[in-house]
């Protein structure tokens, strides 16, 4: 190689490394290296797909029929498995978001979901909303290639003192700029998860006693006393407050969510309950959505528009918090039980159709579902997930209680604090309904003819408008004054007995069919 053709090669390398290193400073070295690393992924996620048949894009008509859209959550994504931290794998990460394609789920965004659930718009059919939270690197890095192969999206809930104090790259968590790239992609929407309200806080002079920022009034150990209740509201208000209004200044765009540390804004706080309607009223001065992950009593796993609350400004969303030991096909099996269920419906107990319990055990073997106390219990429960939104229908089920104990139909399910139902016994028969956690026996009939029987019975349950008619053997009660809040919800069972230990009742079948 002659001197002139060294000094054209010299060239040529110095001009391709300005080039490069003009790119890098113009756009962020870690910005840039990431993109780089995240394509070469995301083509390898998008070869996989196509060899597990995983369709890459679902092109069908928005639905208009009423939706229940499962919102899921995530926080941290693992190459390996880590037994010290409940974290995801990037392996079952793949598993979930490839089985959802194969099924035919289309993410959605938060705008999206409010919405739909105002009556605004439509949802293409099956719709999800993936939810990550905490602004960690590890589920940027690992969840956005997977998504890209398969053309979904999700949304990021960020914390203020770890992503918007951090103006320098964070080993753990995400800097402003790096969720500034994440908002402007068609693949990521960010959204607020607190500025400083992620961790236990002391809620006694005990050191042991310890509380969650949203759902707990705190201990202000300097003057040995617990917050006052306007205490409380100021410091949650300001907080949320402070996330928006620093996290729409960085990223230049509207945030309309909000998700619970912990999923925690009072609702299992038995010891401060007024912090539950706190909480509340301050999420609603600045968010149009809220997410949360439990609730006592409260039994529908998916979100959905009740048509009654469309002209509300302000949803509470519940989302699925998956176990790390659910599979793919696990998840989306869960998600089609808790689908909203169409009138007629029958159920022979020959599969698991989305039967919750949340009181003593329930089991569901060939053709039959068994309702058993807990040790030292005294009944079992449970509600059909997918029913929320059934209003007139009649319940007809076969059943047998082993020792002649007492077996409840529930209507109009809300919660465990709002329902109607027909209470059946030895001695009576009794239509109640349970407004708030109080029980009114609305209509009763007393007599020594009425008696549970031997082996199989039927009972049926007929509900419309505000009368609820109970039928066991051959006597009917019926009443016309249920409680008026009691106009929508679903159907499940009880059984039940004074005595610990002793109810034993299996459900053969089941039918539900609407009433004009």
């Amino acid at each position: 190689m002659t001197h002139l053709q060294k000094m054209k090669l010299y060239f040529i390398l110095f001009s391709i490394g300005i080039l490069i290193a003009g790119y890098f400073i113009a756009t962020g070295y870690h910005t840039a290296s990431f993109k780089l690393t995240r394509n070469m992924a995301a083509w390898k996620y998008h070869a996989r797909a196509e060899k597990a048949g995983v369709d890459q894009v679902v092109y069908a008509q928005p639905s208009s029929r009423e939706q229940a859209i499962p919102v899921i959550v995530y926080h941290g994504l693992l190459e390996e498995e880590d037994s010290d931290r409940p974290n995801f794998t990037t392996e079952k990460f793949e598993d979930h978001i490839f089985s959802l394609k194969k099924a035919g789920y289309n993410s959605i965004t938060v705008d999206d979901l409010y919405k739909f659930l105002k009556n605004e718009a439509t949802l293409p059919p099956n719709p999800i909303l993936i939810t990550f939270d905490d602004g960690r690197t590890d589920s940027l890095k690992f969840a956005d290639p997977i998504l890209r192969a398969v053309h979904y999206n999700a949304v990021m809930f960020a914390i203020g003192t770890h992503s918007i104090g951090n103006e320098r790259r964070g080993k753990y968590y995400l800097t402003p700029f790096e969720l500034k790239s994440m908002a402007n992609t068609d693949v990521w929407d960010v959204e607020a998860h607190s500025f400083d309200g992620h961790g236990n806080y002391p809620l006694s002079g005990d050191e042991n006693d310890t509380g969650h920022f949203f759902g707990s009034a705190f201990w202000l150990q300097n003057e040995n006393r617990s917050e006052t209740p306007e205490e409380s509201a100021e410091r949650i208000s300001n907080d949320m407050q402070k996330i928006k209004s620093n996290l729409e200044e960085s990223l230049e765009k509207p945030v309309i969510s909000f998700a619970y540390p912990f999923g925690d804004y009072g609702q299992n706080n038995f010891r401060q309950p007024h912090m539950r309607d706190i909480t509340l009223a301050a999420t609603k001065q600045f968010y149009k959505l809220a997410f949360y992950q439990n609730a006592p009593g409260y039994r529908y796993t998916l979100a959905y528009r009740d048509p009654d609350k469309v002209n509300e400004d302000f949803f509470l969303i519940r989302r699925i918090n998956i176990d790390a030991s659910m599979s793919g096909e696990d998840l989306v099996k869960a998600i089609e039980r808790g689908q909203l269920k169409d009138l007629p419906f029958e159920d022979d107990f020959s599969m698991a159709r989305g039967w919750i319990s949340q009181w003593g055990e329930s089991t569901i073997a060939p053709n039959k579902l068994s309702l058993r106390p807990e040790p030292g219990g005294t009944g079992g429960d449970v509600v059909l997930d997918g029913s929320q939104l059934w209003r007139n229908y009649e319940v007809t089920a076969e059943v047998e209680s082993t020792n002649r104990t007492g077996v409840y139909i529930i209507v109009r399910f809300a919660d465990d604090k709002n329902y109607a139902g027909c209470n059946f016994s030895n001695g009576f028969i009794h239509v109640q309904d349970i407004v708030d956690g109080k029980t009114r026996v609305a209509k009763g009939v007393r007599s020594s003819n009425i008696s549970i029987p031997s082996g199989n019975f039927t009972i049926k349950a007929s509900v419309k408008d505000r009368t609820l008619q109970c039928t066991m053997g051959g006597t009917t009660v019926s009443t016309e004054f249920l409680d008026e809040s009691l106009n929508k919800g679903g159907v499940g069972f009880k059984a039940w007995d004074e005595t610990p230990g002793l109810s034993d009742v299996h459900i053969r079948n089941v039918s539900v069919t609407p009433l004009e």
